[in-house]
C-alpha cells in the first residue's frame, strides 16, 4: 500500500499535486508510524526473547542447583549410613572381642578352679593314706587285733 502512494505522488498530474501532497504526507506519516510499531514490536520482541533466556538461563541455573543439591544430600547421607555401618561392625567386632576374652578368662579360670581341686583332692588323698592308713596298720600289728588270722570254729 505505501508503494502505490509513492507511484501516486511521482504521477506528473499538476492537478493532482495537493492530492498528491496530501497523500504523501499521510504516507510518510503512516511509514513513521508503521516503522515506530515496526520498531516497538522489534523492542518488545527482543526484551520477551531476553526475558524468556533469563527464565530459561535462571530454570536452568535451578535446576543444576537443585541437582547438586540432591546429589549432595545423596552422598551425605550414603557418608553417614556407611559411617553408621562403620561404627556398628566395629562394635559388633569389639562385643566379639570381648565376649571371645571373657569366654577365655572364664574357661582359664574353670580350667585354674578344676586343677586346684585336682590338686586338694590329691592332696587330701595322699594326707589320707600317709596320716591315717599307716595308723590303722600300725594298730593292727598287735595280735589280739590281727584280721589275718583265720582261725575256723573248728580249729578252736
Amino acid at each position: 500500500m505505501p508503494r502505490r502512494l509513492v507511484c501516486i505522488q511521482v504521477l506528473p498530474f499538476p492537478v493532482n499535486r495537493c492530492l498528491n501532497v496530501c497523500v504523501c504526507v499521510r504516507a510518510r506519516a503512516r511509514g513513521v508510524a508503521w516503522a515506530w510499531a515496526w520498531a516497538w514490536a522489534w523492542a518488545w520482541a527482543w526484551a520477551w526473547a531476553w526475558a524468556w533466556a533469563w527464565a530459561w538461563a535462571w530454570a536452568w541455573a535451578w535446576a543444576w542447583g537443585v541437582a547438586w543439591a540432591w546429589a549432595w544430600a545423596w552422598a551425605w547421607a550414603w557418608a553417614w549410613a556407611w559411617a553408621w555401618a562403620w561404627a556398628w561392625a566395629w562394635a559388633w567386632a569389639w562385643a566379639w572381642a570381648w565376649a571371645w576374652a571373657w569366654a577365655w578368662a572364664w574357661a582359664w579360670a574353670w580350667a585354674w578352679a578344676w586343677a586346684w581341686a585336682w590338686a586338694w583332692a590329691w592332696a587330701w588323698a595322699w594326707a589320707w593314706v600317709f596320716l591315717f592308713e599307716s595308723d590303722v596298720e600300725r594298730h593292727n600289728t598287735s595280735s589280739e587285733h590281727d584280721e589275718r588270722v583265720v582261725v575256723h570254729r573248728t580249729q578252736v
